[in-house]
């Protein structure tokens, strides 16, 4: 109870501080007056999180091939639930990894005079600047978050941007009848998903990766990637989850790679649980690794098998052809479209039980090297494009601002 208050007076402290900011950058008005080059596109990408701006990473690095033609801006949004920590380390990652020049990366409260010719996010959480640019919202996820049709403070809605890249011709169906008025919605594109473009540009060589299991490297790689909205639906925040399936892991002759979601490290979204203290019991084990990056695409490139509950990750790792392992005690689901999810994930995962279900289908898959044929026409479907999603983005994203003129004072 006590963790509890504190955590939402650091809420709440946080939530004070970026008021006070936005509230200065009303009076930041030099770019009023501020003519731009009309020569250049200029084209922003918001994010509060490094796992959320990964997603952009495809996408940048196409735009930046073509300096001459956009400039390429970075706003950092501060976000109640991450540090002042997480941002400058998601400033580093958009100069080191987004490759966004220092002067190009800002501060949302820095910005909000600024003009652009179209703004990208990827969250519903979002801050819109106050002069008119396009606004564009990038789907980060396999199947419609329902967050993205509930109005709620501090939260936009799918229907307050005017471009949505989507992953599949279904999410635009259920967008479409969400809002009945299908002439309010906006424009609506079904791309597939550029973050997982990068799956094909990853060397063959898994010993990079793998390095803390070197001496079992021959070994078949298994996936244990709870997801953090899931382990957030348990008893005990899914500590007892975690640890009855690690019991099977490690007695089993096999590697395991342990893998959480980027949020389940922060403490205040996951219900003030310190992951990483948590995990350490297992960081003795030699067929153990446990893996903190924030990436994705090494772990779902290099392991052979994956086990997982409500995760969008089952799908990713489907569309490689690789089997996915279901396991999730509870019937508990917050929404119709988590229903719908786990619909889609029993229909073509094996699901277990329990861990020791688990272990049965695992030793079935070293066995037998099979998995379910469907598993992969399903992910494809969901995840439209597959391997050139980045140029769909950047084709539409380059036609839409190109019929609104350039972005001038």
């Amino acid at each position: 109870m006590i963790q509890q208050i504190q955590i939402q007076f650091l809420i709440g402290c946080r939530v004070l501080l970026e008021s006070i900011l936005n509230a200065a950058g009303m009076f930041r008005l030099a770019p009023l007056f501020r003519g731009q080059p009309a020569q250049r596109k200029r084209i922003a990408f918001q994010a509060y999180s490094i796992h959320l701006a990964q997603q952009y990473q495809t996408i940048i690095a196409e735009l930046l091939k073509a300096p001459d033609e956009y400039e390429v801006v970075f706003i950092l949004l501060p976000h109640p639930h991450f540090s002042r920590k997480s941002l400058q380390q998601l400033r580093e990652f958009a100069r080191s990894q987004l490759h966004i020049p220092v002067g190009k990366i800002h501060f949302s409260w820095q910005v909000l005079w600024e003009k652009f010719d179209l703004v990208v996010y990827n969250d519903v959480f979002a801050k819109f600047l106050l002069r008119k640019s396009q606004k564009c919202l990038l789907q980060h996820g396999i199947m419609i978050n329902h967050r993205w049709l509930k109005p709620r403070l501090f939260r936009k809605t799918a229907k307050d941007f005017d471009i949505i890249l989507l992953n599949d011709e279904s999410d635009i169906e259920l967008i479409r009848a969400h809002y009945y008025d299908k002439f309010a919605t906006p424009k609506m594109y079904h791309i597939g998903m550029p973050y997982l473009d990068r799956l094909s540009l990853l060397d063959e060589d898994s010993g990079h990766y793998l390095r803390e299991l070197a001496p079992r490297r021959q070994k078949v790689n298994v996936l244990f990637a709870p997801s953090w909205s899931g382990l957030n639906l348990l008893e005990n925040q899914g500590r007892d989850y975690v640890d009855r399936v690690m019991a099977i892991l490690t007695q089993m002759d096999l590697n395991t790679v342990v893998k959480l979601h980027a949020c389940s490290y922060n403490k205040i979204m996951a219900g003030g649980i310190d992951w990483k203290k948590q995990l350490q019991k297992f960081a003795g084990y030699e067929n153990v690794m446990i893996d903190y990056d924030v990436d994705d695409i090494p772990a779902l490139k290099y392991c052979d098998v994956l086990i997982t509950d409500i995760s969008s990750r089952a799908f990713n790792f489907m569309l490689l052809d690789k089997p996915v392992i279901y396991y999730f005690p509870t019937a508990e689901v917050r929404n119709t479209m988590d229903a719908n999810r786990i619909a889609q994930l029993k229909q073509n995962a094996f699901t277990a039980a329990s861990p020791e279900n688990i272990r049965e289908i695992l030793q079935q898959l070293t066995a037998n090297g099979s998995g379910k044929s469907s598993a992969n026409s399903t992910a494809g479907r969901l995840m439209t494009g597959r391997s050139d999603a980045t140029k769909a983005a950047v084709h539409i994203m380059v036609e839409n601002m190109n019929h609104t003129g350039a972005a001038t004072a």
